[in-house]
């Protein structure tokens, strides 16, 4: 995983999600966070950088099941959006 840019205003379950790859993966599941990682989450939006082109595309089509999967790991609807960085 990336290092991710610091992220202001978050919860600190968010902040953990997007700075630990086993969290990550744990949250999502190997394929997509196989696909890309999270490298900012501010404003209700979590920003994943995708890894190629098929992961941008995979990343893009499984949005809302991040985006549930993601909020249930923090326990809120914190993430209001997903946004796929191009590789």
């Amino acid at each position: 995983m990336s290092a991710a840019a610091p992220s202001v205003g978050i919860s600190p379950e968010a902040a953990a999600l997007i700075t630990n790859a086993d969290l990550w993966r744990l949250t999502v599941g190997a394929d997509l966070a196989d696909s890309g990682d999270p490298v900012r989450c501010a404003d209700g939006e979590l920003v994943i950088a995708a890894r190629d082109s098929v992961g941008e595309t995979r990343l893009r089509y499984s949005a809302e099941v991040l985006r549930s999967a993601v909020n249930d790991r923090i326990g809120r609807e914190e993430v209001l959006r997903i946004t796929v960085r191009r590789p």
